[in-house]
């Protein structure tokens, strides 16, 4: 499962993560405008791709429900400039460690 949930992440957040997403995700970079809707938009709609892969791989929405709200909060740490990107990215390796961790378990 592990392996899996790497995989789904590197396509979500690789793959699938436009220039759009990039640039209007980031509250320092875009402001609101109403063609686009606030930053917290675009960076809920990533986040939320994220954690679609984490429940369809898991078969578990809750496991998916928690790795958007980790993957928001991670990269909108980055993109304030709290946490750098290998900061970023490990985080979101280990959430997949800890979510993989409790399918093993709770299975």
């Amino acid at each position: 499962m592990l392996y899996w949930l790497l995989v789904g992440h590197t396509i979500a957040d690789y793959a699938l993560q436009t220039e759009f997403m990039v640039l209007h995700k980031n509250p320092k970079t875009i402001e609101y405008t109403h063609t686009y809707g606030p930053w917290w938009w675009t960076m809920l709609a990533h986040a939320g791709i994220n954690g679609a892969f984490v429940s369809l791989l898991t078969g578990n929405i809750v496991y998916g429900m928690v790795e958007t709200v980790l993957h928001f909060l991670l990269d909108w740490a980055k993109c304030l400039g709290k946490i750098n990107a290998v900061e970023d990215q490990a985080g979101h390796i280990l959430s997949k460690f800890v979510l993989a961790g409790f399918y093993v378990i709770l299975r």
